[in-house]
């Protein structure tokens, strides 16, 4: 599981949801979580405080509120 912060335009908090790796270095989310967000991040929730920005978003379905996102790798 890893946590997902998104931003506005002026780096204002916008909203968190949730999400889990699918893949290395990709994580799926609720799509509403990220819509209209200018930035998002991943947090990863295993205590060591690892933040990801979300490089881009690969699939989304509308139906099911879901989207595949990418992280950059640090």
């Amino acid at each position: 599981m890893v946590a997902i912060a998104t931003y506005d335009a002026d780096g204002e908090a916008l909203m968190t949801g949730s999400g889990f790796f699918v893949r290395q270095g990709q994580v799926v989310t609720n799509l509403h979580v990220i819509r209209g967000a200018q930035r998002c991040e991943i947090k990863t929730l295993d205590g060591k405080g690892k933040v990801f920005p979300v490089t881009g978003t690969i699939a989304v379905d509308e139906e099911s509120d879901l989207a595949l996102t990418r992280k950059r790798h640090l």
